[in-house]
C-alpha cells in the first residue's frame, strides 16, 4: 500500500524546504524511512503556513497572502537568530577579554626568575 498510494499522497519532493536533503539513513531510520520523514515534513511545513493563515483570518477577518505571512515569520525568526548571535558573541568577547586580563595580570605579579 505504502509503494502506490503513499507515493500520491506525499510525493517524493522537498516542497522546497530542504526536508529531503536533511535527513540521512543512520541506525534508526534506513533509506525509505527517510524518504517517508522527508515526505511527511514536507506536507506538515506546508500545510502549517496554511493553518497559521487560516487563524489569522479568523482572528482578524483579512486574508493576508501566504507568502506575506510566511514571509513575515521567517524574518522575525531570522532577526531573533541574529540577535542571539550577537548576544552570544558580546558574552564570548567579554570571556575572552576577561581571560587576557587574567593572564596579564598573572604575569605582572610572577617574580622574574
Amino acid at each position: 500500500m505504502r509503494k502506490h498510494v503513499w507515493k500520491e499522497l506525499y510525493p517524493h519532493d522537498d516542497g522546497g524546504d530542504g526536508a529531503a536533503a536533511r535527513h540521512r539513513p543512520d541506525a534508526a531510520f534506513g533509506r525509505s524511512d527517510c524518504e517517508v520523514l522527508a515526505a511527511v515534513e514536507s506536507r506538515y511545513q506546508r500545510s502549517k503556513w496554511l493553518e497559521m493563515q487560516a487563524n489569522f483570518f479568523n482572528v482578524t477577518g483579512r486574508l493576508v497572502p501566504l507568502e506575506a505571512i510566511r514571509a513575515k515569520c521567517e524574518r522575525a525568526d531570522d532577526d531573533a537568530l541574529r540577535e542571539r548571535v550577537r548576544r552570544e558573541g558580546e558574552t564570548l568577547l567579554r570571556r575572552v577579554e576577561a581571560w587576557v586580563k587574567d593572564v596579564q595580570d598573572e604575569e605582572q605579579s610572577e617574580p622574574e626568575a
